[in-house]
């Protein structure tokens, strides 16, 4: 499993997105055609959580999240901050878990914060 910090571009504004994926390579969470919404989907980063058993890894990883979505936790509304027509993200996979940088963040703020976290679970892991 995968816990992963996603940065999506619309409009020239920009949201980031945690989440976890049983994808080895994050980015094809976003495969789907419903994300051609947006311009550019990037990984950022990702964390490995590997465990013998898929359920525990599962558990595991979603408990990573949920720890990082109370760090970063979802405060904007998409069509507001992406300047679009009302409801055009109205049924997308893991809109929820979205969240814009406060006025004081960088991208390498979060960044760093999520790395923190990776290298403690890597290391929690081992």
């Amino acid at each position: 499993m995968k816990v992963y910090l996603a940065r999506f571009e619309k409009n020239n504004k920009v949201s980031y997105k945690i989440g976890h994926t049983k994808f080895f390579y994050s980015i094809k969470r976003f495969a789907d055609e419903q994300y051609k919404v947006f311009d550019n989907i990037t990984i950022v980063e990702d964390i490995n959580v590997q465990h013998a058993s898929a359920i525990t890894a599962r558990l595991m990883a979603q408990l990573v999240e949920e720890c990082l979505h109370g760090v970063f936790p979802k405060n904007f509304r998409l069509e507001s901050h992406f300047v679009t027509e009302e409801n055009l993200f109205d049924g997308l996979s893991g809109i929820t878990e979205m969240f814009i940088l406060e006025d004081n963040q960088t991208e390498d703020d979060v960044k760093r914060i999520f790395l923190n976290v990776k290298k403690n679970i890597e290391r929690l892991l081992k």
